[in-house]
């Protein structure tokens, strides 16, 4: 795994993550939410507690409220890579959760088409201005293609991302939906 990270202000960061066949540890944020940008491959958001994990690709956004028990890693073969943008809005801070008697769900959802909502709360000024930043002082350590991805994912999330705080509970329920839209469908075949 390889990941760069850059923090802009005491309340956002910006990091690029590149994963192959390695897991990142289960975590949780408990001030902070995690804005996911699918950027190449495939990549897989499990979330224990909800006993799920969803499959997204290229060009879509995952958002896990804070307080909430996660991992996102490369969901393809063992010789692949997948690489994903991360937004972070407040103040950050990582738990490691070392359960072993966690494990990936069985049966992942494949989000295929599905267009999640994010919350960026009041934050589109200050990730307009992250932008501009980056568009005038390009990080020596990003190449072409990451410096691109992170200014298109920016791009999007401040035109696409809805204005209201990261409700963790409004958030969890779009992944509720999504399974039990994903065992019914499996219930009828």
């Amino acid at each position: 795994m390889d990941f760069k990270d850059f923090s802009f202000s005491p309340d956002i960061r910006v990091s690029i993550y590149h994963v192959g066949h390695e897991n990142l540890a289960y975590h949780r944020h408990m001030h902070v939410s995690d804005i996911t940008y699918c950027a190449a491959g495939r990549l897989m958001l499990e979330l224990p507690a909800l006993e799920s994990a969803f499959v997204f690709h290229p060009g879509q956004f995952v958002q896990v409220p804070c307080d909430t028990v996660h991992r996102v890693s490369h969901c393809g073969a063992q010789t692949g890579e997948s690489t994903y943008i991360l937004v972070q809005i407040g103040q950050f801070g990582i738990d490691f959760v070392r359960d072993e008697a966690m494990a990936a769900a069985p049966d992942p959802v494949d989000l295929g088409a599905t267009a999640l909502g994010y919350r960026i709360g009041d934050a589109r000024e200050r990730l307009l201005a992250v932008a501009r930043q980056l568009r005038e002082e390009r990080p020596a350590n990003l190449s072409d293609s990451e410096h691109a991805s992170i200014l298109g994912m920016l791009d999007t999330v401040c035109k696409d991302g809805i204005a209201l705080a990261p409700d963790r509970e409004a958030l969890l329920a779009q992944f509720r939906a999504l399974g039990a839209g994903a065992a019914e469908a499996r219930a009828h075949h």
